[in-house]
This record gives structure tokens, C-alpha cells and sequence, in this order.
């Protein structure tokens, strides 16, 4: 009865540690990571975090540069600028004496080297113009066994992309889908600029107003075609949020393709 016991308290803790694995898995993949950046007057700064266990803070300023912190609960795990190391400085005298020893041992193997070569300006000039020759051909062989090499490798990803382009089509969807699991959902735009000249300033007016994000999140920009020099003047709002459940299940679904794993072998 005892030895019974003793198993099903050790059945009924594992099966509590893997409710637990199981859990802490599907709070990563279903719970979102929330991000926003913020920009006025050309300085950026930004956030990030995961249901605010883990959170990162990022700035950037023409004054101070890009400064950057991560915290898990109120613990930081990284921090840039990260504090000066204190490195510990060389005397004087130890770089005085090793200057002095350095210039003696020139000087002691100028003399050994005068002493056994006298007609050394001779002996010099024909080492040089064979040395010249022999590079020049050196290099001469390695350039034309790179381009043939180079010429083989785009043979070979040439055949692997026509006999592999189901396999390739699969992965550009996947790809797409990712980028647009991560672009934002809202983006928010109000401010004055200027491109230097009337006519780009338009251009830019008339390309801004094709997209439709810009209706929908009510943009509001203003042009400036009176000012020749070129400058922003406003604020931006970014704002989105990332489930990864949405990018590990396709890359999963990618590994597992066979079509997938026969253009992973080519590529190899």
C-alpha cells in the first residue's frame, strides 16, 4: 500500500509539472506581445511587452543616442548604454622600458642583417620582381577559379529553383503571412512637412494618399510648400501586437512539408 501511494503522488506531480509545461506553452503562443512606437519632433521612443512580465523600453534622440532597457517583472536583463567598465591603466615607466627595448632589438637586427648581406639593395630589387610576378599570377588563377565557381553555383540554384517551385511558393506565402502578423495595426500620422521643393512635396502628398491606412486611421498631414528646406514637423503613433502562435504553426508547417524538405536537402 505504501510503495501505491508513494506512485501516485509521483503520477499526480508530474502530471501537475506537465499541466503546468502545457499552460505556461499556450500563454506564449496565444497571449499577445504588444509593441508601440512614438515619434515628435524626430526623437523616437518605443515599447514592448508580454502581458507585463517582460517589458522593453527603447529611445532614440540626436542628443543622446539610442538607449535601450529590458526588464523581466522589475529585474533587468539588459540595459544599452551599459555602464563604462573600469579598465585599469599602464604605467609610464613600464611603457618607457619596453619602448627601449623595442628600439634596441631594431637596432641589433639592422646591424646582424647589414653584417651578413653587403649587397643587399641588389639582392632586394630581384626578390621584389619575382615576388611581384608570382602574385600576379597567384591572382590571376584565384579570380578565374572564382567565377567559375560562381558560375557553378548559379547553375546549381537555377536547377533547384525550377524543379523545387511548389515548394518555393509555399514559403513566400508563409513569409508574407509573417510580415503581415507583424506590421501594425494603427498607425496614427498629424504633422507639417516639407521635401525641399514644391513639386516632390506634392508627390509625396499625391503617393500618401493612394494607400488606404491613411483614411482609415484619419491621417492627418499637412504640406509646407513655401519652405525649401526639408523637415517633418508632427507626431507618430505606431501601434500593434504579435501572436506567435500565427508564425510558429506556418514554420512548423514548413518544416514538416515533404516538398519543403526536399528543397532543404537541394539547398544543402
Amino acid at each position: 500500500m505504501i510503495f501505491l501511494n508513494i506512485i501516485k503522488v509521483i503520477g499526480i506531480i508530474i502530471l501537475v509539472i506537465i499541466l503546468l509545461l502545457i499552460l505556461i506553452l499556450a500563454a506564449i503562443l496565444y497571449l499577445p506581445i504588444r509593441y508601440r512606437i512614438e515619434s515628435r519632433n524626430m526623437e523616437v521612443s518605443g515599447r514592448a511587452s508580454w502581458i507585463g512580465l517582460i517589458r522593453i523600453r527603447f529611445s532614440y534622440s540626436r542628443q543622446k543616442g539610442p538607449a535601450a532597457i529590458g526588464k523581466a517583472l522589475w529585474i533587468p536583463f539588459f540595459e544599452h548604454p551599459s555602464s563604462p567598465d573600469q579598465t585599469p591603466t599602464i604605467k609610464d615607466s613600464n611603457k618607457k622600458g619596453s619602448n627601449i627595448k623595442d628600439s634596441n632589438n631594431e637596432e641589433s637586427n639592422e646591424k646582424e642583417s647589414n653584417e651578413k648581406d653587403p649587397n643587399n639593395d641588389n639582392y632586394d630589387f630581384d626578390v621584389k620582381n619575382v615576388a611581384s610576378k608570382s602574385r600576379h599570377s597567384k591572382k590571376k588563377r584565384k579570380k578565374t577559379g572564382k567565377i567559375k565557381k560562381i558560375k557553378m553555383q548559379i547553375q546549381k540554384w537555377i536547377h533547384v529553383f525550377q524543379s523545387n517551385r511548389n515548394a518555393l511558393r509555399k514559403c513566400k506565402q508563409t513569409l508574407f503571412h509573417i510580415i503581415k502578423v507583424i506590421l501594425p495595426k494603427k498607425i496614427r500620422i498629424e504633422g507639417t512637412y516639407s521635401l525641399g521643393s514644391p513639386d516632390k512635396t506634392a508627390q509625396a502628398l499625391g503617393i500618401a494618399a493612394c494607400f488606404p491606412i491613411g483614411y482609415r486611421n484619419n491621417w492627418k498631414i499637412y504640406p509646407d510648400f513655401d519652405v525649401e528646406e526639408a523637415y517633418f514637423d508632427g507626431y507618430i503613433d505606431i501601434r500593434g501586437r504579435i501572436y506567435l502562435y500565427q508564425i510558429v504553426f506556418p514554420l512548423l508547417r514548413l518544416l514538416f512539408d515533404k516538398e519543403c524538405k526536399k528543397l532543404y536537402k537541394a539547398v544543402k
